[in-house]
This record gives structure tokens, C-alpha cells and sequence, in this order.
């Protein structure tokens, strides 16, 4: 098993961690080669001598790792970016000259456009690497299409990402009055976090009740600082509280604070985590419809949608749930019922479990020549 794990804390890292445990308790041996990049999330995808040294370090260690095991079968997270994928297609072709089947997990949904922006050279590098996978696992129904044909259509299977959820017991009274909307991610502008700074700004002004925390790490120290000074300049200062990244109790504390929970990314997004957590805190979410979103909120049952990168409509759908306590909690209670029923840990464990031991079945039979078209 290849792949990352925290810090720093995003999608990749959280979920590598939980497919880290759902193998332990699973029979299947695996051993884990750790490619983790411990450095501030702005890291990921740049090209520098860091990244370089990091890649040439995890191919060998492949190498090694696979001398030793000799596993059946070698399961990858890929990435949807030029720099990332480069790094991954140097695990393809361990596993390939080693006869070791591949099974790949897609974390995102915007590999069918990383794939249409490539150049030709990199167009022949992903089909050389798919073509020949074993499973390739996306995140929900309406990823299946992703990779067109890239890779063949019974081959794709769809696993939700889900997590334990959260402890159980009762909340201590509030500290403060009001309505609390919290914002939690990586800040970078295709998260959405400026769109929600935009829009606290239009909200303020209609209920004086209204407080914002904007909690995740910051890509650079001037976006940071951006961002603070976009707050003054707007009036909100005392309205917004920005805080960072933060992760076990801390976040518990947050998602238990809050009412609602905003997250409008302008990017095509995969399963955020973000989002089945405020699920599982029973948090009404208001998000946009990008990528695997969709699988995850159901509009005017669990949350609301808005169109990326609009903050006045995105002012609207806050209000309307800032002025009704009743929606914001049966939209809460409906998405908590959702991720009980098809988003924790328990449904991931056997879907996921599932699928590899097809896969490890199929890679025990003996295997039909095929033709790989370049």
C-alpha cells in the first residue's frame, strides 16, 4: 500500500490513514510504503529540489519494499496533476516490470480534465500507466466516467470515503448567543474561503447575531495576510475569527460550536472530509455541486447549494438558514441520518475490504493476454 498520511491534514493524508486501519483488522497483510511530505500543504504539486529528492527516495523504497513482501498486488493513490502523476508513474512501472497488478484510488474528480489539459507526451504517460490496472476505485456513482477509456468501464468501482464517527455525549452550554457558521479547510481561493469572506460581508449587516471561523492552513504567509487585511477593509473584523489548522479535540470543539457549516469550492472536488464531518456532527452543509459533492448533500434535505464562486447567492442561502433555527436543524438531523446509513467507517470497511479481495482473487488467476492500445 502506497500513499501518505498526516501532517499536513487533507483529503489524501486523512483517508490513507483510515485505509491504514480498515486493513488491519481485515486479514490481508499489507505492508505500507509511507510517501508523506511533512512540509506545509503548499508544497504539494510544486516542483522543487524537496519534491525531487522525495520521489527518487520513494521509488527506491518501492523497489526494496516489493524485493522483500513480493505482494500480489499494489494499491496506489494517484494524483491528478502533472508533478504528482510523474511521481506515480514511477510506482506503475516498478509494479509492471515486476508483474505486480495495480489497483488505483482516485481521491478527486477532476482527472478527466487533468487528462484533456495534457500535453501529448503526458497524455501517453497516463495511458501507459491505466490501461493495464487491475481496479481503479472512485468515490461515488457519479465519478464511475471519469477516466472515459482510459480504463475499461467493468474495471471502475465506487467506494465512498467514510469515517468513524463522532464521540457521543452532551455538549456544555454555549458561551456565546447567536448564530456560529464555520468554515474548515485547506485556504487556498479554489477551496472558496474568499467567497465566504465576501459573503460574511453581506450577511453582517442583516443579523447582528452572525459569527464566522474560518479554521484550516494557509498555503503562503501573504495569503494570509490578504486575507486579514480583506476582512478590515470590509468592516468584519470582529465578526470573523481565523484560526489554523486544527484536528483531534480542537476540531470537535469547532464542529460542535457551530450551527451550519459552509464550504463553497470553486475547483471540481472529490468526497471532502470536511463535509461528512459536519455530516456527522449533524450539521446542515452549504457547499457548491463540484465533482463528488453531490453524492454527499442532498439539496434541500441535508444542505443547500450555490454556484461556486458567487458570494451574493451564497449570502442568501446563509441568511435563509441564519433565520431558521427549525431548517438548520432538521437539515442537521437529515445529514447525520445520511452518513450514519452510508458514510461510516463500518460501510467503508466492507466496501473497500470488498474490493480488494476481488482484486487479490483476480490477480490469482491466471490472466488472459492483453492487448494495451498506446
Amino acid at each position: 500500500m502506497i500513499g501518505p498520511v498526516p501532517p499536513p491534514l487533507n483529503g489524501m493524508t486523512v483517508m490513507t490513514s483510515h485505509v491504514l486501519e480498515v486493513l488491519k483488522g481485515s486479514g490481508i497483510r499489507a505492508v505500507h510504503l509511507d510517501t508523506s511530505d511533512h512540509r506545509r500543504v503548499g508544497n504539494v504539486g510544486r516542483l522543487d529540489f524537496g519534491n525531487v529528492v522525495l520521489a527518487a527516495k520513494h521509488a527506491i523504497e518501492m523497489g526494496r519494499a516489493v524485493t522483500r513482501s513480493r505482494p500480489s498486488i499494489v494499491y496506489l493513490p494517484i494524483a491528478q496533476g502533472t508533478l504528482g502523476f510523474l511521481r506515480d508513474s514511477l510506482f506503475f512501472t516498478l509494479a509492471e516490470r515486476r508483474g505486480i497488478p495495480v489497483v488505483l484510488h482516485l481521491h478527486g474528480a477532476a482527472f478527466g480534465a487533468f487528462y484533456r489539459d495534457s500535453s501529448p507526451w503526458m497524455r501517453w504517460i497516463i495511458r501507459r500507466c491505466l490501461r493495464p490496472a487491475l481496479r481503479a476505485i472512485v468515490l461515488g456513482p457519479s465519478l464511475k466516467d471519469v477516466f472515459g477509456d482510459l480504463v475499461a468501464r467493468e474495471r471502475v468501482v465506487d467506494v465512498a470515503n467514510g469515517l468513524p464517527p463522532p464521540a457521543r455525549f452532551d455538549p456544555q452550554p454555549r458561551s456565546e448567543e447567536g448564530v456560529h457558521i464555520l468554515y474548515l479547510s485547506n485556504l487556498s481561493p479554489a477551496k472558496g474561503y474568499r467567497d465566504v469572506i465576501a459573503a460574511a460581508a453581506l450577511v453582517a449587516p442583516r443579523h447582528r447575531d452572525v459569527r464566522f471561523t474560518i479554521a484550516g492552513e494557509w498555503l503562503s504567509v501573504r495569503e494570509e495576510r490578504a486575507a486579514r487585511e480583506e476582512s478590515r477593509r470590509l468592516g468584519i473584523e470582529d465578526r470573523i475569527r481565523f484560526t489554523r489548522a486544527v484536528s483531534g479535540l480542537r476540531k470537535a470543539e469547532l464542529f460542535r460550536s457551530a450551527d451550519l457549516f459552509v464550504f463553497p469550492p470553486r475547483q471540481l472536488e472529490g468526497q471532502p472530509v470536511v463535509i461528512l464531518e459536519a455530516m456527522s456532527y449533524g450539521l446542515p452543509v452549504v457547499t457548491t455541486a463540484q465533482g463528488g459533492i453531490v453524492d454527499l448533500v442532498v439539496e434541500g434535505e441535508t444542505g443547500v447549494y450555490v454556484p461556486p464562486g458567487a458570494p451574493g447567492p451564497l449570502a442568501d442561502a446563509l441568511s435563509r438558514l441564519i433565520g431558521n433555527a427549525a431548517l438548520r436543524s432538521a437539515m442537521g438531523q437529515a445529514g447525520r441520518r445520511r452518513f450514519d446509513e452510508n458514510f461510516n467507517e463500518h460501510v467503508f470497511r466492507a466496501r473497500l475490504t470488498n474490493v480488494l479481495r476481488d482484486a487479490l482473487s483476480a490477480a490469482a488467476r491466471p490472466a488472459a493476454p492483453m492487448a494495451v492500445r498506446l
